[in-house]
């Protein structure tokens, strides 16, 4: 006369429930990243926006001349290109170097 051993049950039941829970917690953050990926592709800059054009080339050498520049200062790309180049500091301030050799 042997009894059914009640722990081997609900030991099976339980590692049912960490299984799903496991397989619900892995879809989860699956979804959750794509859609954190999808979001970020979409509102974070660096995004192209229009067709990708090609440059022509440029002269009787037949070199690539760069990005056309439009007469409002706009590149095709719709970059901008700066009213003057950028100024290096005048007063770089004093060199420190830590740490010990």
């Amino acid at each position: 006369m042997t009894r059914a051993q009640p722990a081997a049950g609900e030991r099976e039941r339980g590692l049912r429930r960490i299984r799903t829970v496991t397989v619900a917690a892995v879809v989860g953050a699956s979804a959750l990243g794509a859609v954190t990926a999808a979001a970020a592709g979409m509102t974070l800059p660096g995004r192209s926006t229009g067709a990708a054009g090609t440059a022509g080339s440029g002269g009787a050498s037949g070199q690539d001349a760069g990005p056309q520049q439009s007469q409002d200062g706009q590149t095709q790309d719709g970059l901008q290109v700066p009213q003057q180049p950028p100024q290096a500091p005048s007063d770089q301030g004093p060199l420190v170097i830590s740490g010990s050799s």
